[in-house]
């Protein structure tokens, strides 16, 4: 890229800024926190968090807004340890909620000459619609039922994604439906690319994991 098109564009540390400028206000407004890297977390009482993103499609590029869901008790798998971080600067992506694919017109460029001016267009009605879309998943119930439909509904397989997998199993874990969770787990761990050195310790948090 030469010298005239880098100036053309914000870096990431600016869009980030601008980021802030025009979605935390509304964000804010509705109990979201930021959380860094283009996240905000509203927590939730059963031990999730609802989570509001600006994914990097090609990063660095374009950004699209997503809600999705956190959980608290999913265990993360980092080095081959098992960890459970469930503090706002750990926040993940288990459960994808809304998201707005590339033939939308909620992307936002990086572009100086229009990128402000999207971000200021599209703040207010997007914060609203995935706020209010995530409202709707209150209860561990809410997002169990969510959970299925998107296990039915998947295209590429649901074990293709082992991280929303995981937080499946657990979930249900977590409402009391051991059997299920246990058989849910069995399931992801044959489909994953988990190492096989963490299976027995997600088997053990699986059993402790409860209402």
């Amino acid at each position: 890229m030469d010298r005239i098109d880098f100036v053309s564009f914000f870096s990431s540390k600016e869009i980030e800024s601008i980021f802030l400028e025009t979605f935390d206000p509304p964000l804010s407004a509705r109990n979201f926190e930021y959380c860094g890297k283009c996240q905000w977390a509203r927590q939730m009482p059963p031990g999730f968090k609802h989570l509001f993103f600006l994914y990097p499609f090609r990063p660095g590029a374009d950004y699209y807004p997503h809600g999705a869901i956190s959980f608290d008790f999913v265990p993360r798998i980092e080095a081959g340890k098992v960890r459970l971080r469930s503090d706002a600067k750990h926040v993940r992506v288990h459960l994808t909620v809304v998201h707005y694919d590339l033939s939308s017109d909620r992307r936002i460029g990086r572009d100086r000459a229009s990128a402000r001016e999207t971000c200021v267009r599209l703040a207010g009605p997007v914060v609203d619609h995935v706020s209010n879309s995530l409202g709707m998943l209150k209860t561990l119930g809410d997002v169990v039922a969510c959970f299925q439909r998107e296990k039915s509904n998947s295209q590429t397989g649901f074990y293709a994604y082992p991280e929303t997998a995981l937080a499946f199993a657990f979930t249900l874990a977590k409402s009391g439906r051991v059997a299920e969770a246990k058989a849910e787990l069995a399931n992801t761990l044959r489909s994953s690319y988990f190492p096989e050195e963490t299976h027995d310790k997600l088997q053990e948090l699986l059993t402790t994991t409860g209402p």
